[in-house]
């Protein structure tokens, strides 16, 4: 026996048109029973769509009562309609709504992913169904790739996906032809006769005469209801579809689902992914690249000061830089040097003379500084050794005409891979034997960027400079020591031996740590400039989603058709903007790692220091950039009207 399975009591829409309301349909009843074939037609602009809409809880009726199976929707909440929409209704629209960069197969398996079917099982039935409609051999083809007749025929295999007791079709003939028309009102009653209620909305009076009743609009109002004598009955040729219940997911099958559906509906847009990805690829490469290039800085800055690292506190000439009298000043000599290698605080002292000469061997020739310093210059200096020896105090007291060279000057005077130990150089016409060369990473502790050749103290007074007094002194400070109470000290014990203060100190381990600390002050001035641009690109992936949203506005009301849910359809967008943001954040990463040997071909005293936590703060902020800009118009999509949505072109 037939019973009501859809009934409108007083059921009215009205919309507005600017100020103006405008009543699409007026105040109607209409009951529908299952397992009919109901026709409703009447000329364009009747109300036949607004009222299969209603039908169809696409839309709520503004006045009256709407009722399926006896249970009332006014008042239903939004995931409540999306549930009914997902569990009794197929849709079968006339312009198909398949969408374009899935295939059949994924087409019809859509209801079904939201019904919570596991993948395989929801395949399964996807093939079946396609099998049914005489399409097992175009399963894999994109709905570009399918004539009209074949599109529609996976529109009601998607519709029958999840059971689709009540079949809504509107105008579901009329992009075919008449062929694939009559076609396809065999397969709707076909699929009558195993129980379907089927609502077709048609102004065809070929198609009208398939129906049991035939309903007629004008105006919005009901004009004709009455039955049908059909010419012939037709008897079941396809197998049943059953009825599906919904699955619950969790939280972590619902994530895997969107991601499914997100890599799709992002490579069918490639260029427009592209272009949302270039403003967090630039971002994440400048903050990594930064934060690169100021831990690469610091580091430099480490080796570089090496000795300044070690607490040095330098004493020179004159009350400050460029004093003018500092050239006259004859009393930092050999027993300053012995009265600080006494003090308890004191590590190492060297004491050091500087001038330029012009250093030979054979034709080679180059201009070089010249150091006369003593046996713990390279401690003092932190100067490393690549090669040989360094000065022995038997060295200094002999005045031994030895010498140590820098890469730079066994450059210019040495043939690539010949080795300078045991050879002599001559200086200003002096000749010294080379017994060691520093190593090139020790270029910045040396006197000079240019060449450079240190020799003992005693050497260079009596052969080079020829005098006793030396222009400045180093000190090593020992380990654990106040650099600025050991500078108090040593000022005060020089000031009562020269009896008067004619020299200043530096103390290089404030220097060291002032330089490390405007290096993180510039690392971080340029991270936040890196993280403008984050916030440039996060705002460009918000701008370019929103574009998304109003592109694929028919796209979403097609899914909610289908039953998905504002949570759904949240959830999709949102894992498309973040997937966007990561998909820039890794090529970002790449791009600054790229950086880093083109970085070191062009500057070679330093290079960039890449840290995994620089990575790993790239990709969580890339991907919280991807959600706070994502989310607008995720949250915009999702509250979108399915009967609004799906009426956009």
């Amino acid at each position: 026996m037939l019973h009501a399975l859809l009934e409108l009591q007083g059921a009215s829409r009205q919309f507005m048109q600017g100020e103006v309301a405008v009543d699409a349909l007026h105040p109607l009843d209409l009951t529908i029973h299952a397992g009919t074939l109901v026709a409703i037609m009447g000329a364009s602009g009747s109300g036949k769509s607004t009222l299969l809409n209603l039908l169809g809880c696409l839309d709520q009726p503004s006045s009256g009562t709407y009722r399926i199976r006896g249970q009332a929707t006014a008042g239903l909440a939004t995931d409540q309609l999306a549930r009914l929409r997902l569990t009794t209704f197929g849709f079968i629209f006339q312009r198909y709504h398949l969408l374009p960069h899935l295939s059949a197969r994924e087409n019809v398996e859509l209801p079904g992913a939201y019904m919570g079917l596991a993948a395989l099982r929801r395949r399964r039935r996807a093939r079946e169904l396609l099998a049914r409609m005489g399409l097992a051999d175009r399963e894999n083809h994109l709905p570009g790739q399918l004539s009209g007749g074949q599109q529609q025929r996976v529109s009601v295999a998607r519709a029958l996906m999840n059971g689709g007791s009540v079949l809504l079709a509107d105008e579901p003939t009329g992009a075919l032809d008449s062929a694939a028309g009559d076609d396809l009102m065999a397969l709707l009653l076909s699929l009558q006769a195993q129980g379907h209620t089927i609502v077709v909305v048609t102004h065809d009076a070929r198609v009208a005469a398939c129906a049991e009743r035939i309903i007629e609009l004008h105006n919005g109002r009901i004009i004709s209801d009455r039955p049908n004598q059909r010419p012939v009955e037709v008897s079941g040729a396809l197998p049943r579809v059953r009825s599906l219940r919904p699955v619950p997911l969790g939280s972590l099958e619902r994530l895997a689902e969107a991601l499914q559906a997100a890599w799709p509906a992002l490579h069918a847009h490639s260029l427009r992914t592209a272009l949302t990805m270039l403003g967090m690829v630039i971002g994440v490469a400048s903050v990594v690249g930064v934060l690169a290039l100021g831990a690469g800085a610091q580091q430099h800055i480490r080796e570089t000061v090496g000795a300044l690292a070690g607490r040095q506190i330098d004493v020179r000439r004159g009350e400050t830089w460029g004093d003018p009298a500092a050239s006259g000043i004859q009393t930092i000599r050999s027993l300053d040097v012995q009265a600080l290698q006494e003090q308890s605080y004191v590590d190492a002292v060297t004491p050091l003379t500087e001038g330029s000469f012009t250093i030979r061997r054979g034709a080679q020739a180059a201009s070089a500084t010249v150091s006369g310093a003593g046996v713990d210059f390279l401690r003092v200096r932190g100067v490393l050794l690549g090669i040989g020896r360094s000065f022995l105090p038997e060295d200094v007291r002999s005045a031994a005409q030895v010498a140590i060279i820098d890469p730079q000057a066994q450059a210019q005077l040495f043939r690539r891979g010949e080795s300078p130990l045991g050879q002599t150089v001559l200086v200003a016409n002096v000749p010294f034997t080379v017994i060691g060369v520093t190593d090139a990473r020790s270029i910045d502790q040396m006197s000079s960027r240019g060449a450079n050749v240190v020799v003992p103290s005693s050497t260079a007074a009596n052969s080079l400079f020829g005098r006793p007094w030396f222009d400045s002194l180093l000190v090593r400070l020992r380990e654990g020591q106040s650099g600025q109470l050991a500078e108090t000290a040593i000022t005060r014990m020089l000031t009562i031996t020269h009896g008067r203060r004619d020299f200043f100190t530096q103390n290089r381990d404030t220097l060291a740590r002032a330089l490390e600390s405007n290096a993180r002050t510039t690392a971080l001035t340029l991270s936040l400039i890196g993280t403008v641009s984050l916030l440039v690109g996060g705002i460009g992936v918000m701008n370019i989603m929103l574009v998304s949203v109003s592109e694929r506005t028919r796209e979403v009301g097609i899914r909610m058709a289908l039953g998905a849910r504002q949570s759904d359809i949240l959830q999709q967008f949102l894992i498309e903007a973040i997937l966007v943001c990561l998909a820039g954040g890794a090529l970002g990463v790449a791009l600054a790692y790229g950086s880093g040997p083109l970085f070191a071909r062009y500057v070679q005293e330093w290079h960039m220091i890449f840290m995994p936590s620089s990575v790993l703060m790239a990709f969580g902020v890339a991907s919280l950039t991807g959600i706070l800009f994502g989310f607008l118009p995720a949250w915009k999509a999702s509250r979108l009207l399915p009967v609004a949505a799906l009426a956009r072109e």
